[in-house]
């Protein structure tokens, strides 16, 4: 039957409600998994992008730690407290207190305080033509600046170079004198400079996969700073020595220390040569077993394979590995090599000793040991009673003493802690001594000054200038900055040698009768490049002698109390030094190394002639006679370090005549090799001595130098990083290169002048294009003369460099 119309209807709204709501429940679904999926998306969109900002965030944050490290660093070492804060109370590595300039060269940032400009300039001139003859030698050049700090805030001689955050060098112009090492240089700001620039070419240095990671993470990259450091300060006494006419490489010093510790079984293995060995030559096994070494292994194997095996060391991304890098350039491990180093040392130290024992001069003296410290023992001094001897020691045990023994070496008293004098001088009547102690003056310096002890009432009390003359005697720190007293034989004047400027002079004064204050005079004027140490009087107070360091040559000289010239009792390059007179007045008594080791020596005053005392396999230092005239009391070397030892003294019959000519005399720097091996060539020139107390003139510079107020902006910005500018500039040339009409198609060679440091265009107006853009990021700063040049074709003049990039040279139109 058919069914009504109306439920017809009624069942097709059904119908059609049911597939709409079947539509509308699919429709929900869809938009339901769709809205699903769009919100799995972007919450996996919105944890990557959390994860990649994270990610930034780190690597930011390393980055912004390692920029806060470098400006800290260099707030620290800059000077920035010179320039951003100068509250007198400020702490701080240099006086805030203290004005600063900064001459800017090509290469380097010289930064020196007032009345140092002299000193500067001429470290500037050392440095520019240093930069050239290093970067060809080590196959690489720094991009920026190096920044060179003139530091004279101490009276101890020494240096430091890092590449972290910027490669700076501290000079401190203090030179030198007591025999330790250090005094064997021709030019003490020429030795130090080289010395310390080594360091930065040699830390500097990126090849291969470390080069890689340089462009990445910077200059924490370098792996030459994860060596011993028996291979750091080794090659840098290398440098100085092959680079100069004197240096460690040379010393007599250097060779007795060696030659001791060969002979009786104590030389140190290749493991022990790092700054903190504990026992004698504590930190200098490094520089001197470790300068020796490389000094073997380039005679062995050539300097090519000892600087190769640095640079093939540079490109191990492996840090601490020495192995690998020795077999691939020497065939042999590090330490294989460096055991038949130590056997050819001890084969050269036999035959020395058995040179010596055979001598036909005086037979091998032996001495009588006195004390027992080893380590650092200076400046022993008989009392005028003959009864007792004064000398300092210091040891990693007790530290520095002053200490006081019989002359048989019995009956040993600490008459001082915490004090090391290179020597002390007495009263007329024993009561009292003098001596030189270093101070802290205002926070900032550590300079000398001299100090009377009182014997009988214990008691150190500082030796003062006349409060009406101070002002013109001492040192902006308030010391006296003076050394090495002596008092005449009537107790009524004091002889000292004092710093000023990084200078030295004799100063003579006269004592009131408080035995403190002092009215001085200028005895010998300060000369540039001149050092005295170890003033003595004569007997009969009318004389001063003292060693004089000038032009190269340390030798004995005698002044009247007008300050003039008497005799030059030595003049040549051995190192004649630590005078003395015998109680007669008739024998000066010296140390000299004119024989290949340090032997005592007296010059006869009435015949002329001078006569060898000792004939030591180790060495003698700092005489004393007694004063009844028969014995000498020296500091003497031995295995463990120095301690005073003493002889008979007879020089009419023990001694024996030796015969030398004197050198002529000369005003320029006296360079001439003092042994094996000779200067390598091309080493830059010692240029003349600079004045001292003075400032530049902007006429004494030259082209492209210039003077400016210090500020620490110099250092700290990034972009005062030359190689960003050069990667800059490099990229707006491409472009020029590129946009402009091209004229010319030819192929040329680019030069970079290393007078100025910079790429330039030549003055034809050409514009260069490089190949590539890493070529031109790795080659702008020229890396050695190594580069690659045709056949026949000349070497770049002197302060070019032939970069060895194949540029294509666009002739710009006149009217671009």
């Amino acid at each position: 039957m058919n069914a009504p119309a109306g439920f017809r209807t009624l069942g097709a709204s059904v119908a059609f409600v049911r597939v709409a709501l079947a539509l509308a429940l699919a429709l929900a679904l869809a938009l339901a998994l769709a809205f699903v999926r769009v919100a799995l998306a972007l919450a996996l969109a919105l944890a990557l992008a959390l994860a990649f900002v994270r990610g930034v965030v780190r690597v930011v944050g390393v980055v912004a730690a390692f920029i806060v490290m470098a400006i800290a660093h260099v707030l620290l070492l800059s000077l920035a407290g010179a320039v951003l804060a100068r509250p007198a109370c400020a702490a701080g590595a240099y006086d805030p207190e203290m004005p600063y300039s900064t001459l800017k060269t090509p290469h380097f940032l010289v930064m020196y305080p007032e009345g140092y400009g002299g000193i500067a300039l001429r470290a500037a001139k050392i440095g520019e033509e240093s930069w050239a003859y290093l970067a060809e030698r080590y196959d690489w050049a720094p991009d920026d600046r190096i920044n060179v700090i003139i530091n004279d805030q101490t009276d101890s001689a020494n240096g430091s170079a890092t590449i972290l955050p910027s490669k700076t060098i501290t000079l401190f112009v203090t030179a030198p004198t007591r025999v330790s090492g250090l005094e064997d240089y021709d030019d003490w700001l020429t030795a130090v400079l080289i010395h310390e620039l080594a360091h930065i070419y040699h830390l500097d240095m990126a090849f291969g996969l470390p080069w890689v990671g340089r462009q990445i993470l910077g200059k924490y990259v370098a792996m030459s700073q994860y060596v011993p450091a028996w291979l750091t300060e080794g090659l840098a006494v290398y440098e100085e020595t092959v680079s100069t006419g004197a240096g460690r490489g040379r010393s007599t010093y250097v060779d007795m220390v060696l030659r001791t510790a060969a002979l009786n079984d104590v030389f140190p293995s290749i493991d022990r040569g790092y700054r903190g060995y504990p026992n004698w030559p504590f930190s200098n096994v490094a520089y001197f077993f470790g300068g020796r070494f490389q000094l073997w292994l380039a005679a062995h194997y050539g300097e090519d394979a000892l600087l190769d095996y640095h640079r093939t060391y540079a490109a191990n991304p492996v840090p601490y590995i020495t192995y690998i890098p020795s077999k691939m350039t020497f065939g042999e491990s590090m330490p294989s090599l460096w055991n038949h180093f130590e056997q050819d040392v001890r084969t050269e130290a036999e035959a020395m000793l058995q040179h010596v024992k055979t001598s036909t001069i005086i037979p091998l003296t032996t001495p009588t040991r006195l004390t027992h410290h080893g380590g650092e023992c200076v400046g022993p001094r008989v009392t005028p009673d003959g009864q007792y001897i004064v000398f300092s020691a210091s040891s990693p045990v007790d530290g520095a003493r002053v200490r006081r023994i019989r002359l048989d070496g019995s009956a040993e008293e600490v008459l001082l802690d915490d004090t090391l004098s290179l020597g002390v001088s007495f009263s007329p009547d024993g009561q009292a001594f003098y001596l030189q102690q270093t101070e802290i003056n205002q926070r900032y310096y550590a300079h000398n000054n001299l100090f009377r002890f009182d014997l009988t009432k214990k008691r150190l009390e500082a030796v003062v200038v006349d409060p009406i003359e101070a002002s013109d005697w001492l040192a902006a720190s308030g010391s006296l900055r003076a050394r090495e007293p002596d008092v005449s034989p009537d107790g009524r004047r004091l002889v000292f040698v004092q710093s000023p400027y990084g200078a030295n002079r004799l100063v003579l004064s006269w004592l009131e009768s408080d035995g403190l204050t002092i009215h001085p005079r200028v005895l010998v004027p300060a000369e540039p490049d001149v050092q005295f140490s170890n003033p003595r009087f004569s007997p009969d107070g009318k004389q001063v002698a003292v060693a004089r360091f000038r032009s190269g040559r340390r030798d004995i000289v005698i002044y009247d109390l007008d300050g003039a010239m008497v005799e030059e009792v030595t003049r040549d390059r051995a190192q004649d030094t630590d005078p003395t007179w015998s109680p007669d007045g008739r024998w000066l008594v010296f140390a000299s190394d004119r024989t290949g080791i340090y032997n005592l020596y007296a010059f006869d005053t009435a015949q002329r002639t001078t006569r060898q005392l000792t004939n030591l396999i180790t060495g003698a230092f700092q005489p004393s006679i007694t004063p009844d005239g028969r014995t000498i009391i020296y500091r003497g070397y031995g295995p463990e370090g120095f301690d005073v030892y003493s002889v008979p003294f007879a020089p009419m019959t023990t001694g024996r005549i030796v015969r030398y000519v004197k050198a002529p005399a000369s005003e320029t720097v006296d360079a001439t090799p003092r042994r094996w091996p000779p200067p390598h060539a091309g080493a830059p020139e010692i240029p003349p001595p600079a004045p001292f107390r003075t400032d530049i003139a902007p006429a004494d510079l030259p082209k492209d130098w210039s003077i400016s107020s210090y500020s620490a902006l110099d250092t700290i910005l990034p972009l005062a990083d030359r190689a960003i500018n050069r990667l800059r500039l490099t990229m707006r040339r491409r472009y020029h290169a590129r946009s402009s009409r091209r004229t010319d198609a030819g192929v040329r060679r680019v030069t970079c002048c290393a007078q100025s440091g910079r790429f330039g265009t030549p003055q034809d107006g050409t514009a260069v294009e490089f190949r590539s853009l890493r070529a031109a990021f790795r080659r702008t700063s020229p890396p050695s003369g190594r580069a690659v040049r045709p056949r026949g074709q000349e070497a770049p003049r002197p302060g070019a460099w032939d970069l060895g990039l194949v540029c294509r040279v666009d002739q710009r139109s006149r009217a671009s």
